[in-house]
């Protein structure tokens, strides 16, 4: 399978910390595996910006005969092995794991999405959240943070942000990839940081809130 990995660079959030792991993913699987930094567009709002880059991704993945986009948010810490746990799940639409900057920190698992705003989050049930640890689940979105979509989804599906105040782009796609009946489903043993200086979350199942803080 050969794979795009694109880390669109939101404004000043360009780490070295997650561009040395972007580098470090390993792909053993004798197929091609380049990676692009996307880093321009500082006259855009940064979610305008984000979902530019996104299809500017989008396009490079289709016109380059590639078979999966591999998108790695620059905020984001990767572990080596993200690419190959990704690339085996069976589904359309593949999340590593990591956690929301905001309050309360959720993980970006969404178990519930729906196109009015609501969204519920397995962290909403910690019970329910240390059983997943580790496994591979069904969900519906969200965030391009760290997420893995195959060729036939990008043929059908361009990203896009018609409320650019409310909410970003990986809320219209999860929607339409329900909408198109494409499979999403979260690696919860892709576990990543998040970058948010002064500190790194990272989801952790026994922790109190669900998450670790890393100093900067």
């Amino acid at each position: 399978m050969n794979v795009l990995v694109a880390v669109p660079a939101k404004r000043d959030m360009l780490y070295n910390r997650s561009v040395t792991s972007v580098l470090s993913m390993r792909w053993n699987d004798g197929t091609q595996l380049d990676t692009v930094f996307l880093v321009d567009g500082d006259d855009e709002s940064r979610w305008e910006n984000l979902c530019r880059k996104l299809n500017d991704a989008r396009r490079m993945a289709l016109g380059g005969g590639y078979d999966a986009l591999l998108t790695v948010e620059s905020d984001i810490i990767v572990p080596p092995d993200a690419l190959e746990k990704l690339a085996a799940v069976d589904a359309d639409v593949v999340y590593g794991l990591f956690v929301l900057r905001f309050e309360p920190h959720h993980w970006n698992v969404a178990t519930k999405m729906r196109p009015r705003g609501h969204v519920e989050f397995l962290t909403s049930n910690p019970a329910a959240t240390q059983s997943a640890w580790g496994t591979v689940m069904d969900c519906e979105g969200h965030g391009q943070g760290i997420c893995l979509i195959h060729r036939r989804v990008l043929e059908k599906i361009e990203f896009r942000n018609p409320k650019p105040d409310l909410h970003a782009q990986d809320w219209f796609f999860s929607f339409d990839c329900q909408r198109l009946g494409f499979r999403q489903m979260a690696h919860l043993g892709v576990v990543c940081g998040h970058i948010d200086p002064p500190l790194i979350y990272w989801p952790d199942a026994l922790a109190p809130g669900l998450h670790v803080k890393e100093e900067w």
